[in-house]
């Protein structure tokens, strides 16, 4: 089998922010997206799911059902339900882990973090949305971070500028993976 050295590297930088965010934030459960893809398949598993990325981030695309919840205050404000889990991402999954962390000290118990958040979600081909219409586009936070997504329609959205989006060149598949 070979491995490329991109490949080789993007593991090791994965495998850095994955132990980063653990060591920082230890207190924080986290999901894979294989776990959270099948909870999403079933109504009585169906989490809450708060995307904590800045709201021009949110509105290239996110996990569909997803809320866009930036702070401890505007969670508190969205009337979560303590009874159900809740999921939490971001970009790669350190903005996600701090307010997962918050959301504990606030004293809800099922809260965990998306390992890989959003950008391996995209890598994996999974859906996402823009507002209610299936899409591959990913906010890619900034020019050195959009570099850790690996498929290249994904990183669309010009990191100069904060909203403008390049238009998609392949069709969409609306079948959720």
């Amino acid at each position: 089998m070979m491995i490329s050295k991109q490949g080789i590297s993007q593991q090791l930088i994965w495998f850095y922010i994955n132990s980063r965010i653990r060591y920082e934030f230890p207190t924080v459960t986290h999901i894979t997206s294989q776990t959270l893809a099948q909870w999403l398949q079933h109504p009585e598993t169906f989490p809450q799911i708060i995307d904590t990325r800045k709201p021009h981030e949110f509105a290239v695309s996110h996990l569909m059902g997803a809320q866009n919840i930036t702070t401890v205050a505007a969670a508190c404000a969205a009337n979560l339900n303590r009874e159900r889990a809740i999921v939490t991402y971001c970009s790669v999954g350190y903005r996600s882990a701090r307010l997962a962390e918050n959301l504990q000290h606030l004293g809800f118990k099922r809260v965990l973090n998306l390992e890989g958040s959003i950008f391996q979600w995209a890598n994996e081909g999974r859906l996402l949305m823009c507002g209610n219409q299936p899409t591959t586009a990913v906010h890619p936070y900034n020019q050195a971070w959009g570099k850790l997504l690996t498929t290249p329609q994904r990183a669309q959205v010009l990191a100069s500028s904060r909203s403008t989006i390049i238009p998609q060149s392949e069709p969409v598949s609306t079948k959720p993976n």
